[in-house]
Formats: structure tokens, sequence, C-alpha cells
């Protein structure tokens, strides 16, 4: 295995010089279908703290018992891709329909985001795409294994802390780069689109 403390010829910038990779980073391992299957939550609930509390239940319309599963399914899901405690509202008035998309409100260590819901049967399966965000652990891991891979030296990759950075389509931002030796490069990164898929190099 190649040390940098061996190369005294070649500087830990000449080292990587060139070293030009299209990496995608999903924001969400993609899901082809997930079942909607948690238990739904009382209807009733806001009407009888509101009555136990002398006041007039408001009248609002009914949420979707599909949209209502999809919350707790999609913050489950969300919170274990992430790594971090996510939260999803979804508009009350919208309907589940298979094929018809719309978008929910989600929340992740501080940070609001989008994530589109296509229905894909009525029955309350569906595929989802975060919008806007991307997960910094997984870009993380892949500098490092791919300079470690690519060029045999050990370094530590930090894309400015946390799990996950709100990001915009053609965003360029950078990652520091750092040997064991104390030594640093600059990784740069090209957001793709909003789904959080990105091409980096150093």
């Amino acid at each position: 295995m190649m040390r940098l403390k061996n190369l005294d010829h070649v500087g830990f910038s000449q080292l990587l010089r060139g070293l030009v990779l299209g990496i995608s980073v999903l924001t969400i391992a993609p899901l082809t279908s997930a079942m909607v299957n948690a238990a739904p939550q009382s209807a009733n609930l806001q009407a009888e703290l509101s009555n136990s509390l002398g006041a007039q239940p408001k009248q609002s319309p009914k949420k979707d018992e599909k949209l209502v599963k999809l919350e707790s399914n999609l913050k489950d899901v969300l919170t274990k891709g992430i790594g971090a405690s996510a939260v999803v509202k979804c508009p009350g008035s919208v309907k589940f329909v298979s094929g018809r998309k719309f978008d929910c409100q989600a929340t992740a260590e501080g940070k609001s985001f989008l994530v589109e819901i296509k229905p894909t049967s009525n029955s309350g399966a569906y595929e989802f795409q975060t919008k806007g965000l991307l997960r910094l652990v997984p870009l993380e891991e892949q500098i490092v294994s791919t300079i470690k891979q690519k060029n045999g030296v050990d370094v530590t990759a930090n894309c400015g802390g946390g799990k996950v950075r709100i990001v915009k389509a053609k965003e360029v931002f950078t990652c520091q780069v750092r040997a064991a030796s104390g030594e640093t490069k600059k990784a740069t990164v090209t957001v793709e689109d909003i789904y959080g898929n990105v091409k980096w190099k150093v």
C-alpha cells in the first residue's frame, strides 16, 4: 500500500491531480414501491381533545387515510435512510390516486425539503424521491473510498458537517479532503439535479 509519507517527490496535490470522477449519490436508496402499512391514527383525536377542553372542534376536511399512513411510513423510511429523525407532512387536500403525483413537506436536522410521491396503486403502494436534499455521509464515504482505491492514500472527507445538505440544481460546493499527514485538498461537488445526484472531482 502506498503511504503519503513515502512520496517525498510527489506532493498530495500532485498525487490527486487529474482525478475526475462522475459519481451519482442518491438522496435515499431507490424504492420501486413501498407499501403503506402503518396503523391509521384516530380521525376523531382532535375532536376528542377539543371537547375535553370545552372548545368547539374546528371543521376541517378529513385527511385521506392513505395519506396519514403514508406520512407515518415515509417518516420511518426517511429516518432510516438519512440517519436522523425526520418528520413528514402531506397536504390534507390531496387525494391518494394511482399515477397522480404530489409533494409532501419533510424536515430532518432542522432542514426542510420536498418529497415527490407517486402512488402506484389505489390501495396504498407508492414510489418516492426526495427533492433538494443531499445525503452527505454517502458522499464523504465515496470520496474517501475512491481516493483510496485509485491512489492508495488514506484520507478523510468533510462536506460541511451534519448528515444532509439542502441543495439546488447546478449548485457547486466543496468538501475538505485531508490526508493522514495533515495536508488538505478540496473536492469540488456539482449538483446535477433537484433529486440530489452529484458529480465531484479533486
